[in-house]
């Protein structure tokens, strides 16, 4: 059974008729989707109601974690396209019909590893799960000839700097030193941090990729992309000495494309992308700053794009934020897994705002405003959305490696803080962990963050075993409520689901997980308090 008239007069009107995923004005052409499937009880009301274009509907089939490839659109990246939209209309912030196409799907997409981002600058497509065509600009050319400096073939996101017997060592040799704690939502898993001199760089100059040379070479200040950060040093079993390790850490680089989709049914000749150019290849400008810009339009190469294939254009080099990036939606719409252990995804990622941090773009850069194009020897012409960091399109490769189950305490004012990793010192082998509570907490956490399973055997309080043979898998967590000076003793292992270990970056990966724990949690605290 469809929905009522009223329903879809009603549908129609909030979307102006327009696509509720690619914005398209399309008139008579659009339908109204159920984004709960009727086959699975999902309701003729307005609020499981969304109007869509025809290619978009297609899109917004029966999406099947089982079964990822593609682009299919989950029921919760429907509802946030959806309501977005409704907004957008509701605000009169609509642009006309005209500036939209039915020919492109233009996206802004973020390659968010270095890795991806070499092998389409030097023309390997192999292990993407498409293959595009690649405009070689002037962004293109500038971008390559930085990597093809590079000697190490990846992304230094880490350096060893010094090591401290224990606190006072660290305070006296660092006065300014800032000390994060345990609740700390941006660097729960660091004692302290600073940020390192120019001097202290270039005596580690040798470990730099060829991204950090380059920032080095041209006088950039190491707060924009450098920071030295002090942990504990593990002893085994999660345990700590009172040692410290200091490190030196390094912001990521994103590299931003503009994707050009085929999704007519017919062939499609590029003429040229019209936008605006940063020219100077040394500076390092807010992402949101659009002064010293030229207009200019790049050629496209006269191939035809044929139904389906797409083209991507070279934008920036984007460094980002040390901090935790908090987005509201991460709509996972393609994952691609390897024989060589890691992970491929395509994200459609969505925030409602753009929280205290800082995006800066590195040399030179391209922000498109128009394609001009032909359809059958008839000349048309779209205009292109700015980049927008709080919508946008990633993809990214990782490999799956385990960071070891975590402990998280309750204090007495609800409020929630790290303690430390356990069974860290043998991979899927027993471990015993033992445990002091201390004063104000009231509740003990293990939560399993990571694509592992960690398995306890036993948890003992006081001497009694109170928990045993759990399973914990990426996202679920086990929980004692304790009482301060509690003995606790657990026993267990965890076994991540990759023998290949990826320590490169390990304390930078602890601290995100750690800390996007931590956010989750609060947030969630907030809402039911609230």
């Amino acid at each position: 059974m469809g929905f009522p008239r009223e329903i879809k007069t009603k549908a129609l009107i909030a979307s102006a008729r327009h696509c509720c995923v690619c914005h398209r004005y399309k008139g008579l052409k659009i339908e109204v989707h159920h984004i709960e499937p009727v086959a699975k009880g999902g309701p003729d009301t307005f609020d499981n109601a969304i109007p869509l274009c025809f290619d978009c509907h297609s899109d917004a089939g029966h999406y099947n974690l089982q079964h990822p490839k593609g682009l299919k659109l989950t029921k919760k990246e429907l509802i946030l396209a959806r309501d977005k939209w409704y907004n957008i209309v509701n605000s009169n912030n609509l642009s006309s019909p005209n500036d939209f196409t039915d020919h492109l799907n233009i996206r802004h997409l973020v390659l968010q590893n270095y890795d991806i981002a070499f092998e389409i600058f030097n023309d390997d497509y192999s292990n993407l799960p498409f293959k595009p065509l690649v405009i070689k600009n002037d962004i293109f050319y500038f971008v390559k000839k930085i990597l093809d400096l590079n000697k190490k073939n990846y992304k230094v996101k880490v350096a060893s700097f010094k090591e401290f017997e224990n606190e006072e060592d660290i305070i006296s040799y660092y006065p300014q030193i800032i000390k994060h704690s345990n609740s700390d939502l941006d660097f729960a898993y660091y004692w302290g941090s600073r940020t390192p001199l120019q001097s202290e760089l270039e005596c580690i100059r040798d470990e730099f990729d060829s991204i950090l040379e380059f920032m080095l070479n041209n006088n950039i200040k190491p707060e924009y992309y450098a920071k030295s950060v002090i942990t504990k040093n593990e002893n085994g079993c999660g345990s700590y000495d009172n040692s410290y390790q200091e490190d030196i850490i390094f912001k990521d680089i994103w590299f931003s494309f503009l994707s050009i989709e085929n999704i007519s049914n017919k062939k499609i000749v590029l003429d040229r992308i019209v936008g605006n150019h940063q020219s100077n290849q040394k500076s390092l400008k807010d992402f949101f700053d659009t002064t010293d810009l030229e207009s200019i339009y790049y050629d496209c190469p006269k191939n035809a794009l044929l139904p389906g294939e797409i083209v991507i254009i070279p934008t920036s080099l984007i460094l980002c934020p040390f901090k935790y990036s908090s987005f509201d939606n991460v709509l996972i719409s393609s994952t691609h897994s390897s024989s060589y252990s890691w992970i491929q995804e395509f994200h459609h990622i969505s925030r409602t705002n753009i929280p205290d941090e800082e995006y800066y773009i590195l040399g030179e850069s391209f922000k498109s405003d128009q394609i001009d194009y032909y359809v059958e020897d008839k000349k048309h012409q779209s205009s292109i959305h700015p980049f927008d960091l709080t919508n946008m399109y990633t993809f990214s490769r990782y490999w799956q490696c385990g960071s070891c189950p975590h402990i998280f305490f309750i204090r007495d004012n609800n409020d929630m803080e790290y303690f430390r990793n356990i069974f860290n010192q043998k991979l899927a082998e027993f471990s015993t962990e033992f445990i002091i509570i201390p004063e104000n907490i009231n509740k003990l956490i293990i939560s399993e963050l990571e694509d592992e399973i960690t398995y306890i055997k036993s948890i003992t309080k006081n001497g009694n075993i109170v928990r045993h043979n759990l399973f914990l898998r990426k996202g679920e967590s086990a929980e004692l409520n304790v009482q301060p000076k509690d003995n606790i003793k657990i026993i267990g292992f965890y076994s991540p689901f990759s023998k290949v270990l990826d320590n490169s970056n390990e304390i930078i990966f602890r601290n995100a997980v750690i800390t996007k724990y931590l956010r989750d949690k609060t947030m969630l605290n907030k809402r039911v308090s609230g």
